[in-house]
């Protein structure tokens, strides 16, 4: 159990680590989207997207590109950015995958896509058009809800989709 962020997932063990305080982590961001029932589920379905990644070598890709074709500093938070979002469209696949079973109410839907805006790297500080490595809050939700919408993973190519969806 980690305190201080909300989760990670380790390439190295190849675990995902939630912290214990995770609804207060979020609380500090925008205290509205700790009402929503799947938040953690959110946050582990990001997370447990890049441990797809990492199983299926995206992550190593994206590293290796980030070390030998990114010339900017721009470049390499992009890319960090594209793993990030398809995290996010992964999470949102899983999400939709169990709705059913978890009885997700169309309002909970659109929480979980209010989540995702909320955490971008624009709202998280409040500063639009910042260059982060995670993405606009309106990219984070796109990604999201595209997942949501979807049982399959391709819809989850962020690598070959523009750069304005990652931003």
């Amino acid at each position: 159990v980690i305190t201080g962020i909300n989760a990670s997932y380790c390439p190295g063990d190849q675990r995902m680590y939630y912290s214990a305080i995770v609804h207060t982590v979020f609380e500090r961001y925008n205290p509205q989207v700790i009402g929503n029932a799947f938040l953690p589920d959110l946050v582990m379905g990001h997370e447990f997207g890049h441990a797809i990644q990492g199983r299926s070598g995206i992550l190593a890709a994206q590293v290796i590109a980030s070390q030998q074709r990114a010339e900017t500093e721009s470049e390499k938070l992009e890319l960090s950015r594209r793993a990030e979002v398809q995290a996010d469209c992964l999470a949102g696949i899983f999400l939709n995958s169990v709705a059913q079973a978890s009885r997700m109410t169309p309002e909970q839907r659109v929480g979980i896509a209010e989540i995702s805006e909320a955490i971008g790297d624009d709202t998280l500080n409040g500063m639009p058009g910042v260059e982060g490595n995670h993405g606009w809050g309106v990219n984070r939700r796109h990604w999201t809800e595209t997942g949501l919408a979807s049982n399959t993973p391709n819809v989850c190519n962020t690598f070959t989709a523009p750069a304005d969806k990652v931003r």
